[in-house]
């Protein structure tokens, strides 16, 4: 029985090393999981209604008998949705290890942001619903509070957006390497991702359009103008 304890337990720790598990400060497996895993926390109904990608947080077993104690529900998760939205944060701690409770919902963000810049999109275009308990988690990353949120979306059964990304204050927040929650290494590669980011142009709208026959820029006429004119 403890032979198969301990290959049990070095199995987990190889599990951690793999490419698909983000480490966050030394304390956290983190990895995409399941919505049927985050339904252990959410519930079936929020996870399986919304289609996105879920991260789960794992306290690392750090000898055999916390390796014994580990169950199979996550001690956090948190999803993004394909829509670029970060909600459903859930940790499965009491209410009064709420410390734990943030190290653990910091961890699958940050794996999240991470996931959606190695996508290729636009850091910018990241938003984020949260609550009073974690609103503090995305304004250390960088995100700005909206002072006039969307309440809409419920009608719409969508997530009522509070905060948006902002690459530059991500960007001076991952670098400084004090992102609490997050550990150095995984700090470095989200800083190095938005660093690419930061060096491309700046889309500019402008209400003149340029033609490819000859390079010459027109202003761009309103269908409507001149009605008045016509009529009255």
């Amino acid at each position: 029985v403890i032979d198969m304890q301990v290959l049990s337990f070095v199995s987990s720790l190889l599990a951690a090393t793999s490419s698909k598990t983000r480490l966050c400060q030394g304390t956290y497996d983190v990895e995409e999981c399941a919505a049927s895993e985050a339904a252990l926390l959410v519930g079936e109904r929020n996870a399986k209604n919304v289609s996105g990608t879920w991260m789960k947080a794992t306290r690392r077993a750090m000898s055999l008998v916390e390796l014994a104690e580990a169950g199979d529900t996550p001690d956090a998760v948190a999803r993004l949705r394909d829509t670029g939205v970060i909600d459903c944060l859930r940790a499965g701690f009491p209410s009064d290890q709420w410390q734990r409770s943030l190290a653990a919902l910091s961890a699958c963000v940050d794996c999240l942001v991470l996931n959606w810049l190695e996508r290729g999109e636009r850091f910018d275009d990241l938003a984020a619903q949260t609550t009073l308990f974690d609103a503090a988690i995305f304004e250390q990353r960088g995100f700005v509070e909206l002072d006039d949120p969307d309440l809409t979306a419920l009608a719409r059964h969508e997530p009522i957006v509070t905060h948006r990304a902002n690459l530059r204050q991500a960007l001076d927040a991952y670098t400084s390497l004090d992102v609490p929650g997050c550990d150095d290494d995984l700090a470095n590669h989200i800083a190095n991702e938005l660093r690419q980011q930061n060096l491309l142009p700046k889309i500019k709208q402008s209400d003149e359009t340029t033609t490819k026959d000859d390079g010459k820029k027109k202003i761009a006429k309103d269908p409507w103008a001149g009605l008045g004119k016509t009529f009255f």
